[in-house]
Formats: structure tokens, C-alpha cells, sequence
């Protein structure tokens, strides 16, 4: 396994959506990299496109299937964005303070 700052929680969290992700889109343990934002989103992550694509690597010109990624790459991925404040909420406070909440 990766090693991570992640805590066995959210390891088991990570396991559990990559899974669901691997039974419906992958193979061999592998997912389709551009399913990484979904997953991410799954587990109430908010990062923008960009940043996933620079953490695996597509691009725009990368087609669905043409990359996989493991649940031993996804990890750290999930543990740097986890750790991103602008990606874990689009209720940042500037965001609150534009639509009055």
C-alpha cells in the first residue's frame, strides 16, 4: 500500500468508492484516470479538473481508457487534495459571503 498520511478510516473510505468506481468502470484493479474526479467527488472532494489531471497525468487530448490508475496511485492523490483548503468545499468563505450565507 502507498504510503500516505491518510488514517485507516479514510483508507477504508478510499477502498470502499475506488471499488465501486473499479466494479462498474475498471479491470484488474484499475480505473479509468478520468474517472478521478468522480471518485473524488464521491468521497466529498471538490477539486477542479486541472488539478486531477496534472496529479495523473491527462490531458485534454487523453481519451477515456487511454490511462488506469490503482488504488496505490489514487491514494496520494486523495490525501493531497484532502489536504488542499480550496478544494474541500465550495462554501469557502468568500463563496458564503457572495451568496449571503
Amino acid at each position: 500500500m502507498a504510503k500516505t498520511s491518510l488514517g485507516d478510516a479514510e483508507i477504508e473510505k478510499c477502498k470502499e468508492a475506488f471499488g465501486v468506481y473499479e466494479m462498474f468502470f475498471g479491470e484488474d484493479g484499475k480505473v479509468d484516470a478520468l474517472k478521478t474526479p468522480d471518485i473524488l467527488r464521491s468521497l466529498k472532494l471538490t477539486p477542479t479538473i486541472k488539478a486531477v489531471n496534472k496529479m495523473t497525468g491527462c490531458d485534454a487530448k487523453t481519451k477515456p481508457g487511454e490511462k488506469k490508475i490503482t488504488l496505490e496511485e489514487f491514494l496520494p492523490i486523495y490525501a493531497q487534495l484532502s489536504k488542499d483548503k480550496d478544494v474541500g468545499t465550495y462554501a469557502t468563505p468568500d463563496f458564503r459571503r457572495h451568496v449571503g450565507l
